[in-house]
C-alpha cells in the first residue's frame, strides 16, 4: 500500500494542515525571522471509526486503547526504531515506547497536539 506524503505546520498561533512539499504556503519570514514555526509530518496512519476517523500526525497526543495505559503518548519518530511510535512515561517518569506500526490504529484516539494542548501531557 502506498503512503501519501504530507505535512502541517504550526506557526505558534494556528495549525496549518496539508503543507504542499515545496513549501509554497509557508512565508520565508518564518525561516528568516527564526519565527516559532513548527513542522510535522503525517504518519501514513488514521485512527478508526470510533474515534472520529483523522490522520495521524507527529506531535499528536494519542489514546492507545490496544494497551492498558492510563495516560496518552505523544507521537514522534524514533531513530532507534526508524518508525513512528508513541511515547509515554511510566511511573517514574522514564520515557516507554510503543511501535505505531505495530498496534491497531483503528484503536487509537487522538485527542489534541503538542503546541495547542501542551496540557494534556503529563512532564
Amino acid at each position: 500500500m502506498e503512503r501519501e506524503i504530507k505535512f502541517r505546520a504550526w506557526d505558534g498561533e494556528k495549525m496549518m494542515d496539508d503543507i504542499p512539499l515545496d513549501g509554497s504556503r509557508l512565508d520565508i519570514n518564518d525561516f528568516i525571522y527564526g519565527s516559532a514555526l513548527k513542522i510535522m509530518q503525517f504518519t501514513g496512519l488514521k485512527t478508526g471509526e470510533d474515534y472520529e476517523e483523522k490522520e495521524i500526525y507527529e506531535g499528536d497526543i494519542i489514546f492507545n486503547h490496544t494497551i492498558d495505559r492510563e495516560e496518552a503518548g505523544i507521537v514522534e519518530f524514533s531513530d532507534i526504531h526508524h518508525a513512528y511510535i508513541i511515547r509515554y512515561k511510566d511511573k517514574k517518569g522514564r520515557p516507554q515506547d510503543f511501535d505505531l506500526m505495530h498496534g491497531d490504529e483503528h484503536n487509537f484516539e487522538i485527542i489534541g497536539n503538542i503546541y495547542e494542548n501542551p496540557d494534556l501531557i503529563k512532564q
